[in-house]
């Protein structure tokens, strides 16, 4: 591992204390994108906020919990740029509460965005 990553990598916000970490967030993001996938081949839109948004969560997440493997050391500045994707997503899944995959991809993303911005610093 290199410099002082490995606290970083090994870390909770990995995993998160209730499984939101990054990974949490890849797994609630596919189910998101699952759904709302099956919604705009019935060429309904209400979700394509939320596809957009969690594609972009699920990419995130999955490059920093590589970076963050690895030990580089750019992982603590990614980890602010994965906090912001997910507030932002946090966002978009608020506005479908009635979604049970867009609930819990919102709660996933806000405890993902709270470990992240510990972890940047």
């Amino acid at each position: 591992m290199r410099d002082g990553a490995t606290q970083f990598c090994h870390g909770a916000w990995i995993r998160g204390a209730n499984g939101a970490g990054v990974r949490g967030v890849g797994k609630a993001g596919q189910n998101c994108l699952r759904r709302a996938l099956a919604a705009l081949a019935t060429k309904d839109v209400a979700l394509a906020d939320c596809a957009n948004s969690a594609a972009d969560v699920v990419a995130a997440c999955g490059a920093l919990a590589a970076l963050a493997g690895l030990g580089s050391p750019y992982a603590p500045a990614f980890a602010r740029t994965v906090a912001d994707l997910c507030l932002a997503c946090e966002k978009d899944c608020d506005k479908l509460p009635s979604v049970a995959e867009c609930a819990a991809l919102g709660a996933a993303c806000a405890s993902c965005a709270a470990e992240c911005a510990k972890a940047a610093g």
